[in-house]
């Protein structure tokens, strides 16, 4: 009985937590790296170049690119390629744009 009771209890916390509201913090900073393809085929132009024009990686986290947040025109690009994704559809209620 005591183990019915435990799953009962974690089944509530579970209904109770999908019941708040929510916020993801998106990195728009950099990408993660089973993203490549996408960013490198439709927003190249939104990733941080070195210069001899490949894309700059961060040395600490392989395979992810940094975003280049240099102009107010493209963090307003990168927000629009964030906020498309599935945020909401993950059960987030809202997200946040994480710029470190």
């Amino acid at each position: 009985m005591r183990a019915r009771s435990a799953l009962l209890t974690v089944a509530a916390v579970a209904l109770a937590v999908t019941a708040e509201y929510t916020i993801c913090y998106v990195n728009a900073f950099q990408t993660q790296p089973d993203e490549a393809a996408f960013w490198t085929s439709g927003h190249s132009s939104l990733l941080m170049k070195r210069a001899n024009g490949t894309n700059l990686t961060d040395p600490d986290w392989p395979g992810e690119f940094i975003l280049d947040t240099s102009t107010a025109v493209k963090r307003s690009s990168i927000a629009a390629v964030v906020s498309d994704r599935d945020v909401v559809a993950r059960g987030q209620s809202a997200y946040r744009y994480e710029y470190c």
